[in-house]
């Protein structure tokens, strides 16, 4: 059984997927298995994927015959998987030299479910690192303040593979946006054998042209909002703290209130964006008392004129 079994979901991924592949194949931590599982990839990444097979025996590829989408790559990944340890890494990421050393070392010295590196993102154009969310420290937030800050930044962690397998925490399939926290804030909220290991570095490629900074359409909208439904419900039915249920919410206030804000967006995206931020904050309100005042105390803070200019947008249309 390897200590770790790493799972690289592909899609198109020439340009950074020898550099990614080689940061795994480098690592001190040299008992791993390193699972990809091919898209149905339409440029040269397959190749570059059996050539990094042939080279290194711990290198495995699956080819979909059909494009199905990030999280059916990253469950078939989770069910290919026999190491102690799960770990996800994006085709166009790369890791530090030592970053699963320092993971599993943490995660076997204090017995750990999961185990959360530090993560930076870096501009392939200039070649410079910088924070993965400028103004907001969450591994900061995460080891003095609560383990609910821990809902992004999946791909810098360790998950122990039976604690994965035994509750059933998968990636939503029918999402292609907001798959990533519907399996984060699961896995934390099902364990308090969270732990931190900062020296280990996790380097996201940031490119405004990526899928991640260009969704604007109708469908992701509607997947951006149903992914925050997945979530309530898990709140709903695993937390017990309202103040890990009030950390989440606002986390996922907040994206909505993005994408109302967000002006390179079609009409129909902000109204569908303020419809569902409405019924979020009905929602939100009706659960917790605690958790409605905070709703409450921070939309008029920071956002009640731009909620209500979105009310006025959704009564026109109506």
């Amino acid at each position: 059984m390897p200590l770790v079994s790493v799972i690289v979901p592909v899609f198109n991924s020439e340009r950074f997927l020898d550099a990614c592949l080689g940061s795994l194949e480098k690592q001190t931590l040299g008992d791993i298995e390193i699972i990809c599982i091919d898209d149905a990839s339409t440029d040269g990444s397959r190749d570059i994927l059996m050539a990094h097979a042939g080279r290194d025996p711990r290198v495995h590829v699956t080819c979909s015959p059909v494009n199905q989408g990030v999280s059916v790559s990253r469950n078939l990944g989770i069910s290919k998987a026999s190491g102690e340890y799960l770990s996800f890494v994006d085709s166009d990421d790369f890791v530090s030299e030592r970053f699963y050393e320092r993971l599993h070392g943490t995660a076997v010295k204090g017995g750990l479910d999961i185990v959360k590196g530090s993560i930076r993102s870096y501009d392939p154009e200039t070649g410079k690192s910088g924070p993965a969310w400028p103004g907001m420290d969450v591994d900061s937030l995460i080891g003095t303040k609560h383990k609910a800050y821990f809902f992004y930044g999946f791909t810098s962690a360790l998950f122990r593979r039976e604690f994965v397998l035994e509750h059933g925490i998968r990636f939503p399939e029918h999402l292609i946006v907001n798959e990533d926290p519907c399996f984060t804030v699961k896995a934390v909220l099902l364990t308090d054998k969270v732990g931190l290991a900062r020296d280990a570095v996790y380097s996201y490629t940031y490119s405004p042209t990526s899928a991640s900074h260009s969704d604007r359409t109708v469908r992701h909208i509607q997947d951006q909002l149903k992914g925050t439904e997945i979530i309530l419900d898990t709140l709903d039915s695993l937390c017990q703290d309202p103040r890990h249920h009030a950390i989440v919410t606002m986390f996922l206030m907040e994206h909505l209130m993005e994408w109302c804000r967000r002006d390179d967006v079609p009409e129909e995206v902000t109204r569908l964006a303020a419809s569902g931020l409405d019924a979020f904050m009905h929602r939100c309100r009706r659960v917790d008392n605690t958790i409605g005042q905070l709703v409450t105390y921070f939309m008029h803070r920071k956002n009640i004129e731009t909620l209500n200019k979105l009310r006025l947008n959704i009564q026109r249309h109506a």
